[in-house]
């Protein structure tokens, strides 16, 4: 997951602490660097706290712009293997907080609805924090997609199906994408695990790492300043391969799979 932020990250301002015995799962950057970045989330959210509590509209301004580095200190606590508890917690807030917003009147993104379907699916959410998410919503900009027409009904009916013919596939490095037929939809759409686990993986090997590439491109030429990188794990895909039953083996090595969610 990466946010390419054109502006330097302000330096922690408190002293940087591991307490995160192992080696990060991502080894694209250093445990330094993930762990000043989660510092970096953590002041962040205490100065935001302080400087909306007694704003008018302070509230829905922290909602929404709190909402990508709560997403942000997920990838960075799994890449450096946080346990499954803290895990759970911070996917919880990342959820209430969107339902929050719903709440306060904004209407949400795609890749926000597809981010908390995608962790009420991992951590088994229950209805108190998930319950917002199992009627459609109306979408800025654009509509549902079979991800997460998928996600919904595994998540509240217990059908892993969809009756959407197309998915959103990645076009570039900002998270936006454009409608395909093809590529994820073959997987969603295949009779029985090993066919699936087979059209999954293809796509990972062909979509995914077309885009992995074209993201290490972007890193060379901006330089490391201008991006906070998270780990190249895809919680969507995760949720994905989840409801679909993929074969954990197949994927246990993937970069893209955080595969012991599964």
């Amino acid at each position: 997951m990466v946010f390419n932020l054109f502006k330097k990250t302000k330096a922690a301002k408190t002293t940087v602490v591991d307490r995160f015995p192992e080696e990060p799962r991502d080894g694209f950057k250093s445990k330094e660097y993930y762990l000043a970045q989660l510092q970096r989330v953590d002041d962040f959210q205490h100065e935001l706290e302080a400087a909306t509590q007694n704003e008018d509209g302070g509230r829905k301004r922290y909602c929404r712009t709190i909402d990508q580095y709560l997403f942000r200190k997920i990838g960075l606590l799994y890449v450096l293997r946080a346990d499954g508890q803290e895990l759970a917690s911070e996917a919880t807030l990342y959820c209430r907080n969107t339902c929050e917003r719903l709440q306060l009147g904004d209407v949400l993104t795609y890749n926000i609805v597809c981010r908390a379907l995608s962790f009420a699916t991992l951590f088994e959410l229950g209805d108190s924090e998930a319950g917002f998410l199992e009627d459609p919503l109306e979408l800025q900009g654009m509509p549902e997609d079979a991800v997460t027409d998928l996600l919904r009904n595994a998540l509240f009916t217990g059908q892993a199906t969809t009756n959407k013919d197309f998915y959103y596939k990645d076009k570039g490095f900002h998270g936006d994408g454009i409608k395909d037929e093809g590529g994820l939809m073959k997987a969603i759409c295949a009779e029985g695990r090993e066919a699936r686990t087979a059209e999954f993986v293809k796509y990972l090997e062909t979509v995914k790492e077309k885009h992995h590439q074209r993201l290490l491109k972007h890193y060379e030429e901006v330089g490391e300043q201008r991006y906070v990188h998270t780990g190249f794990y895809d919680f969507r895909l995760t949720a994905v391969a989840k409801v679909l039953g993929i074969d954990e083996d197949a994927v246990a090595d993937s970069k893209f799979i955080a595969a012991d969610l599964l």
